[in-house]
């Protein structure tokens, strides 16, 4: 017998009904809309993990390349990423209007060297995948990295 809760000892369903509730056939249309249920649900974070791999696809870069940023004048300088695996990524460098292609690994990653004229700018970088995402304010010069101790 099924009791209700709170004060009252009284039964909230008489004895029969108990196995009505067992009865597979009470239960059955529940199971199919339950299933219909997480078919929909799972169905929708499908569809969401597509849209957002597709929003991930762009060109990606280590934080390092950056608006503002300064690069080493008069030589072949390595850039690199991640894009989607297989895509091209087009590199396009406004101080000579050059573009540089280069296919993404299967791993999505990319690497290429843009040649960088005598100091100046400011320049923009833009990188093309199908979406661009530009660097800007570039600005070329001499890069010193220094480290060291203070006795």
């Amino acid at each position: 017998m099924i009791w209700a809760r709170g004060l009252s000892p009284r039964p909230l369903l008489g004895e029969g009904a108990l196995e009505v509730l067992e009865s597979r056939a009470f239960l059955e249309p529940l199971a199919i809309k339950k299933q219909k249920a997480m078919k929909k649900i799972l169905t929708t974070i499908c569809a969401l993990m597509g849209i957002g791999s597709a929003v991930l696809a762009e060109v990606k870069l280590p934080k390092f390349f950056s608006d503002n940023m300064v690069l080493q004048q008069q030589t072949e300088c390595n850039i690199w990423g991640t894009a989607e695996a297989g895509k091209t990524v087009a590199v396009k460098t406004s101080w000579d209007n050059k573009t540089y292609k280069v296919k993404t690994a299967d791993n999505g990653s990319f690497e290429i060297k843009v040649v960088t004229p005598e100091a100046g700018g400011p320049y923009d970088i833009t990188f093309d995948d199908g979406t661009k995402h530009t660097l800007r304010n570039v600005l070329i010069g001499e890069v010193w990295i220094c480290s060291g101790q203070s006795n």
